[in-house]
């Protein structure tokens, strides 16, 4: 158990991951900052804000996504970085979780990681 806790906790290893996750980020980010109207498009899906702020979140959203994961590659601001994707993942996941709940079918053109899921429901 002190084994796993010590890599865990290993500065490499915490290095690696958040590289990984502001990667990821940053990928997700470019798409959504490229194509503003499919991620309007997606927000809008969901049921869950207002028509009128949709398109300044499909707009400022990204750049903020984009912002924390260069933050956490190369560092700075790194623990803003870490609460900003935490904040966006847990509002993310309930927007999924809320609107499952509700019982809407997202039509799957979401702006998930750069891909399009085109026919599928969440």
């Amino acid at each position: 158990m002190d084994k796993a806790r010590e890599l865990i906790q290993h500065p490499f290893t915490l290095l690696v991951c958040r590289w990984i996750l502001g990667i990821v980020f940053i990928y997700a980010s470019v798409y959504k900052i490229e194509m503003p109207l499919q991620f309007a498009k997606s927000i809008y899906n969901y049921q869950l804000i207002p028509d009128f702020a949709i398109n300044a979140m499909a707009i400022f959203l990204p750049w903020i996504e984009l912002f924390a994961g260069i933050g956490l590659i190369a560092g700075f601001f790194t623990p803003g970085s870490i609460r900003i994707i935490g904040g966006l993942l847990l509002i993310f996941m309930a927007a999924i979780i809320i609107t499952l709940l509700r019982g809407i079918d997202i039509e799957s053109r979401a702006c998930v990681a750069g891909f399009i899921f085109s026919g599928r429901q969440i």
